[in-house]
């Protein structure tokens, strides 16, 4: 038999003991009608508080029972992501320090790194669990991010540059410029990042006690021309850096040299960065 089946045939033995034995005194004279009364009545208003009492306290056991379920639930499906975050994590690593940047008062600017995020929750998640989250298909929930961000940040805390080692033939333009500002911190150089657009010709500020210098960046697969070198030279003087830098993985051509001598802006290799 349930708990609560045998609670109120408890309580109903009690009333009934109670009821009988205010009837019985009334009919002997032990009590007056007036107390009978008052004892009936108290006698149906204790019996009312306590069957309120167990149900709303088997309600509550019910809401919590539901809320333990939901709580599984949900702990089941964070363990999902977290599990689809970590087989990204090599990916996510090298997309948040492409896209992450600070701006020109030393702000991190994240907007695009936090729609990387969205895209990569709306291509891992159900539309449902996306939803339950806080976001759509559409737009990520604040909590959701927050995770994501969190885990590559440790990862990245944990771990060398996600470009560390890396072929660089498989890098896109702007995870070339990430590559070389990692290049050039190893080197113990204070590296700024421009805008992606507007940037004046130049991808990378790097500044040392004494030298401020303007770099462009040229992931090419054929020689780098004379173009890079005038938007290097034009983006020193914008920047109010003193020395100007063209950086490849290829090679320059002819003109590019010859307009690079006379313009003091030199050409690199990224391999040479390390001696900037």
């Amino acid at each position: 038999m349930a708990q609560e089946e045998k609670d109120a045939e408890l309580v109903g033995t009690v009333f009934g003991i109670g009821l009988a034995l205010g009837i019985f005194g009334y009919f002997f004279g032990l009590i007056t009608s007036w107390l009978l009364f008052f004892v009936v009545v108290l006698s149906f208003l204790a019996l009312g508080i306590f069957l309120e009492v167990k149900k709303s306290e088997k309600a509550w056991q019910e809401r919590e029972q539901q809320r333990e379920a939901e709580r599984k639930m949900e702990k089941i499906e964070w363990d999902s992501i977290r599990r689809y975050v970590d087989a990204h994590i090599d990916t996510l690593a090298r997309k948040k320090r492409t896209l992450v940047r600070k701006g020109d008062y030393g702000e991190v600017i994240d907007d695009a790194w936090l729609k990387e995020i969205k895209r990569f929750l709306t291509i891992q998640l159900q539309p449902s669990t996306y939803r339950r989250f806080g976001g759509d298909q559409h737009e990520a929930g604040y909590r959701l991010e927050a995770l994501v961000d969190g885990m590559v940040s440790e990862y990245m805390e944990n771990n060398s540059s996600p470009f560390v080692d890396s072929d660089v033939s498989t890098l896109d333009g702007l995870e070339y410029e990430a590559f070389c500002s990692d290049t050039l911190e190893r080197e113990g150089w204070q590296v700024q990042r421009t805008p992606p657009t507007g940037d004046h010709g130049v991808d990378l500020i790097a500044i040392k006690p004494g030298r401020r210098v303007a770099i462009q960046c040229k992931k090419y697969s054929s020689p780098v021309g004379n173009k890079a070198v005038q938007e290097a030279y034009s983006g020193m003087k914008f920047f109010d850096a003193k020395e100007a830098v063209v950086v490849t993985n290829s090679t320059f051509t002819q003109a590019a040299q010859v307009l690079a001598n006379k313009l003091s802006v030199a050409l690199k290799h990224h391999d040479e960065l390390r001696g900037l």
